[in-house]
């Protein structure tokens, strides 16, 4: 969630009546689950890691920058939420590699997608630019960037859409997936399938957050593509071995360390076929010009 409130505050009032009527008109389809509140909803999809971790651990892992053709636009709301959130993961990929003329490629797109969804507002352009342009200032423009998505993100739930807010997450993790993944040395890296391991559990809550909405037809469609992905996540085995927490004393506080290791257990056939998933899923669901 963004930090500083009085900035959250401020970009709530600057949603303006004619922002919201602009906004695609939903058709009110009954759901057979209940319905979540907007707490409960803003603090799941709040726990959902932000686009940057993807991207700097790809860095340290040395992964090499991976330059990919991504749709200029999409049909129906749900589709340019999803592909907000693939533009989201390429726009700090590019960052982090210090790829300006590409963050600035991914900018202008991001921004287009945004007026189209009735919330330029989000996407100062030209003040995100000179932020860009700056090497030093490459810190405060992902500040930046950041809060601009979870902005997005908490104006699509508090103007009824969380369906949009909860797409543009998935695309997000789809795509930070298929960023690891498309990498053969980075597969081969115990780290790779350690930082995979995670993954398995935070597909469980996409999944969830998602079945609030599988009345709709775009919805179902991702519902079921991950649904393949989860069996395959199922074939792998995390065994945990427990050993005791150390202490240690820190400006006369005791501060504990978790010393239980995780040992993860995939076959080279699962780690094929989820490798050969990832990137089957991601290009099934890439949203369409």
């Amino acid at each position: 969630m963004i930090k500083n409130s009085v900035l959250m505050i401020a970009l709530f009032l600057g949603i303006s009546v004619a922002s919201y009527a602009q906004f695609p008109t939903i058709g009110k389809v009954k759901s057979k689950h209940p319905r979540l509140s907007r707490e409960v909803l803003s603090d799941i999809i709040g726990s959902l890691p932000n686009p940057l971790e993807i991207s700097v651990f790809a860095q340290q892992q040395k992964i090499d920058y991976q330059k990919t053709k991504l749709p200029a636009k999409a049909n129906g709301y749900l589709h340019q939420a999803w592909l907000s959130g693939v533009y989201f993961v390429r726009l700090h990929q590019a960052c982090v590699y210090k790829k300006t003329e590409m963050a600035k490629a991914y900018l202008k797109a991001m921004q287009r997608l945004a007026t189209t969804l009735s919330a330029a507002q989000y996407f100062p352009e030209s003040k995100l630019k000179v932020l860009l342009k700056k090497n030093k200032k490459q810190g405060e423009f992902l500040s930046r960037i950041n809060q601009s998505y979870e902005g997005l993100s908490y104006h699509w739930q508090i103007m009824g859409y969380a369906d949009a807010s909860i797409m543009m997450a998935t695309g997000d993790f789809i795509e930070s997936l298929y960023l690891l993944a498309s990498s053969v040395s980075n597969v081969r890296k115990q780290t790779f399938w350690n930082r995979l391991r995670d993954q398995k559990i935070m597909l469980e809550q996409y999944l969830l957050l998602l079945s609030f909405y599988e009345e709709s037809p775009e919805v179902k469609k991702v519902i079921l593509a991950l649904n393949e992905l989860q069996l395959l996540f199922d074939q792998v085995k995390i065994d945990f071995e427990y050993q005791e927490p150390s202490l240690n004393y820190v400006n006369d506080m005791i501060l504990a360390q978790d010393n239980t290791k995780t040992r993860i257990y995939i076959e080279e056939g699962t780690k094929r076929k989820l490798v050969n998933k990832i990137k089957e899923i991601r290009k099934r669901l890439m949203p369409q010009d």
